[in-house]
């Protein structure tokens, strides 16, 4: 063989050996790139289905083919199920409450009784809306047990603060983030809104 051919040999050798070492990296990085607009991509059918869903609650009373809850449901879906591996993936968590400075708060307990301002499950329950020397807490939201959230479970009625929370949890799209040890991805927004 001539010089001039082992030297293309050896150029094309060069360039197989550089490929087959940055290739790896490459792969890498576009699955990454996947990764993360997918991830964007699902956040923003999220938060869509957050304000779209909280929109119409506010603003709506019953339907003639379907409660509101249904309806919320059917909108967030909608957004979401594209995303979701299944139904049971998206959860969707509606909390009502009288006032804004409720939202996220515990239900009132006596504090001479209970100073870390919590019950466990042998609390008394107040038959008034007032704490007596009787009982432990005021049952805010008429469950019978003490919450460290007072909100009533639902979409609450007209007047009252709202708040929506909706969930997505899937595996990563593309594997990737396994690599990384995050098995799991969830997304999660909330909405505060008051009804009409």
């Amino acid at each position: 063989m001539s010089r001039g051919r082992w030297r293309r040999l050896g150029e094309r050798a060069g360039v197989a050996v550089e490929f087959a070492l940055t290739f790896p990296l490459l792969l890498l990085l576009t699955a990454g790139t996947m990764e993360v607009g997918l991830v964007l991509m699902t956040d923003a059918s999220l938060e869509l289905a957050a304000h779209d869903s909280a929109r119409y609650g506010t603003a709506s009373s019953l339907l003639a083919t379907a409660t509101r809850t249904q309806a919320i449901d059917t909108i967030v879906h909608s957004y979401l199920d594209r995303w979701a591996r299944t139904p049971a993936d998206i959860a969707i968590d509606t909390r009502s409450y009288t006032s804004f400075a409720n939202v996220g708060q515990p239900e009132p307990v006596d504090s001479t009784l209970h100073p870390d301002g919590t019950c466990t499950k042998g609390c008394v329950a107040c038959t008034g809306s007032a704490l007596t020397g009787s009982c432990d807490y005021i049952d805010v939201n008429g469950n019978g047990v003490w919450d460290a959230d007072m909100g009533v479970s639902g979409v609450g009625g007209s007047g009252d603060i709202t708040v929506y929370t909706i969930t997505l949890t899937r595996p990563g799209f593309t594997g990737i983030l396994r690599l990384a040890g995050i098995s799991t991805l969830t997304f999660s927004r909330s909405v505060v809104v008051q009804n009409e």
